[in-house]
């Protein structure tokens, strides 16, 4: 409230993230879109863009948990964009993997894999090996849904390489249980 009477909108603008982030996190789904939707708003008065982005990014993952592609896709994209020009690769690497799974949930295979692969070369060339798995991972599970068992496995196969190499012990457990559902 001090950063909004101070008119302080860049802080004001990441208090209202956060705070959403910390109702997202407790499940209070229409808290947390109430504020991300304040801190978008505040964004787009003041002419913050990288606040806009971060806005629409935790609005878009929120609709996606929820399982609400259509809705996410019109808050991902432009934040994508903001990512991609700026070479934000983390941002980017984030929003490539919400655009992927709000398409998937669309029913948009092509549009979904594609950004998974995008992803997944962007995580290679910045060596991120945990992204490298979750992104095989979630590319199994897209091919499995589509009956394409065979590529289903190779895809799961190297979540579980990349996982075991890092120890992740949690994520070698979800990529064995992947694995012996296609066999």
């Amino acid at each position: 409230e001090l950063a909004r009477t101070e008119q302080l909108d860049n802080l004001t603008t990441t208090g209202l993230i956060e705070i959403g982030n910390a109702f997202f996190l407790r499940g209070e789904y229409a808290e947390a879109q109430k504020r991300f939707e304040q801190a978008l708003e505040i964004a787009k008065v003041n002419k913050g863009r990288r606040g806009e982005a971060r806005a629409s990014l935790s609005l878009g993952s929120l609709f996606v948990q929820r399982g609400l592609g259509g809705k996410a896709l019109p808050y991902l994209e432009p934040a994508l964009a903001f990512y991609r020009q700026g070479n934000f690769r983390r941002e980017t690497l984030q929003a490539l993997l919400l655009v992927g799974y709000a398409n998937e949930q669309q029913g948009n295979i092509e549009p979904a894999l594609e950004s998974y692969k995008e992803q997944l070369k962007l995580a290679e060339q910045v060596n991120d090996t945990a992204q490298q798995a979750h992104t095989f991972s979630a590319i199994g599970g897209l091919l499995t849904n589509q009956g394409r068992f065979t590529e289903a496995l190779e895809h799961f196969d190297k979540s579980y390489q990349l996982n075991k190499s890092l120890g992740l012990e949690p994520k070698i457990g979800y990529d064995l249980l992947n694995r012996g559902s296609l066999l």
